[in-house]
């Protein structure tokens, strides 16, 4: 009998693929990291650039100015250079200090710059008293970089001018300011230019991925990939592409002929032959054994018949190119469905059918080849189960996986482990199956169809303890 039933909690039988990154924003990262290591070499090398010119321009000044100063001291001596230095100071930018000691370390005059906070004279006493240039850092509570030059002065005297780099400082962390304010911009720009132009010069791919995937959706080998204008090595992918299906095509529609023309050689003589028992039987001059030998090829002929379409529709997935009339399967009414097809048949031979699928199920799919798949199992079930047993067929859904498989249960003798790899085998029968009728096309007529709908068929038995069929099927997106 049918009967509904609420969802039931399932086991886990498997665990989605995880999604990883596309290859677009892959490619994207990937040129990202180039741009942003290409950035920073360059900022870096600007600011090092910069940074040394500003210190050769700061050295540059003050040998100007220990040069004027040599020029005030030649004229006036040390009397003079103080005074003129002093005034000098309120008038230009620059601060600077300025010192001149003799050889022994004696400092003869010093000129704090502007205050005596910034410097110190305790501060210079590990400046070499002879003729040097470059930076140095000075202070203790607040070190400042300062741009030194000493000369000879004279009768052993040493003049050391100094000029404090705060200002070049002061442009080179802007500078720094600027670099790491338009650092961010500049990669997130990066990055959505790599993404934008790598999704366009994808899109190639992108379309042979739908052709394909719609392609083995409908089996239909007559769609082909439209190519962009311009001539590049995927467009050129594409053209080839099409070619392969396009040749792929004629070789399908060659076999697709030449079954239909053996199909036919093969259907006309066995259908006349059908009509000739038929119409021998219908008359009444012949013996008991004359009319059963006359049925059994009447029974024969039939099962010839069904071979044939079974082959023709196996051949037909086995290629890809099985049409499917999709829409939406309620599970619920396809198994009233086989139930009212097998329900007296099940009485017959004293087996209970149970049928259990919650209504909300639906799936995209083609109803009438689905209820062969489901009359198949059903009827495979009824074929190799004992008396007083009981074949249960249930449907459940996997809402993390998208999926929905459906279970046909049986009691019967179950198949040893060594057959369970070769029952989907066209023509393969097992040892048990030998002794009663049947073509060896069901299951894999069964596998067939699931695969063509994009899902999968599976099997699990115990010998004496009987079978259990699953088909995997995709959900109806909602």
């Amino acid at each position: 009998m049918f009967s509904k039933a609420s969802n039931h909690s399932s086991p886990d039988l498997g665990d989605g693929g995880a999604v990883g990154l596309g290859f677009s924003l892959r490619l994207a990262l990937f040129f990202t990291a180039f741009f942003a290591a290409g950035v920073f070499a360059l900022f870096a090398l600007a600011y090092f650039l910069i940074k040394d010119a500003v210190h050769d321009q700061e050295l540059e000044t003050v040998r100007y100015r220990v040069d004027e100063y040599r020029a005030w001291f030649a004229e006036g001596g040390l009397g003079a250079l103080e005074a003129r230095f002093a005034a000098q100071s309120n008038q230009i930018p620059e601060v600077m200090f300025l010192r001149i000691v003799a050889g022994n370390g004696d400092v003869n005059y010093f000129s704090n710059p502007r205050g005596t906070s910034m410097l110190q004279l305790s501060d210079l006493r590990r400046l070499p008293t002879r003729p040097i240039e470059g930076n140095f850092r000075f202070g203790e509570k607040e070190p400042h970089t300062w741009s030194v030059v000493s000369e000879q002065l004279g009768a052993g005297l040493v003049i050391q001018a100094g000029k404090s780099s705060e200002a070049g400082e002061i442009v080179l962390r802007h500078f720094r300011r600027i670099i790491g304010t338009a650092t961010v911009p500049v990669l997130l720009l990066g990055l959505v230019g790599s993404v934008f132009v790598g999704f366009r010069a994808m899109a190639p791919i992108r379309r042979l991925i739908f052709t394909i995937q719609e392609i083995l959706r409908t089996g239909d080998l007559r769609q082909r990939v439209e190519p962009k204008r311009g001539s590049n090595e995927l467009n050129a992918l594409v053209e080839l592409f099409n070619r392969l299906l396009a040749k792929n095509q004629r070789l399908i529609d060659a076999m697709h002929h030449s079954l239909d023309s053996v199909g036919h050689d093969l259907r006309t003589p066995m259908t006349r032959l059908r009509a000739t028992v038929e119409q021998a039987l219908t008359r009444d001059d012949g013996t008991a054994e004359d009319r059963e030998a006359l049925i059994d090829c009447l029974e024969e002929s039939d099962e010839v018949l069904q071979m044939l379409d079974h082959l023709m529709e196996l051949s037909e997935a086995a290629s890809g190119t099985m049409r499917l009339d999709l829409g939406k399967v309620w599970i619920a009414e396809l198994f009233k469905t086989i139930a009212d097809l097998y329900e007296f048949v099940a009485e017959e031979r004293g087996v209970v059918l149970s049928f259990d699928a919650p209504e909300e199920i639906v799936i995209t799919g083609d109803r009438r080849r689905l209820q062969r798949l489901m009359a198949n199992l059903v009827d495979n079930a009824l074929k190799y189960s004992p008396e007083n047993s009981k074949i249960t067929i249930t449907a459940r859904e996997l809402a993390d996986l998208d999926e929905v498989y459906l279970v046909v249960r049986d009691e019967g003798a179950g198949i040893p482990a060594s057959e369970q790899g070769r029952i989907w085998d066209r023509l393969y029968r097992g040892d048990q199956s030998r002794s009663r009728r049947g073509l060896g096309l069901g299951l894999s007529f069964v596998k067939a169809i699931a695969e063509a709908h994009g899902g999968r068929a599976e099997v699990e038995s115990v010998p004496g303890r009987g079978s259990e069929f699953r088909i995997w099927l995709k959900k109806q997106p909602e």
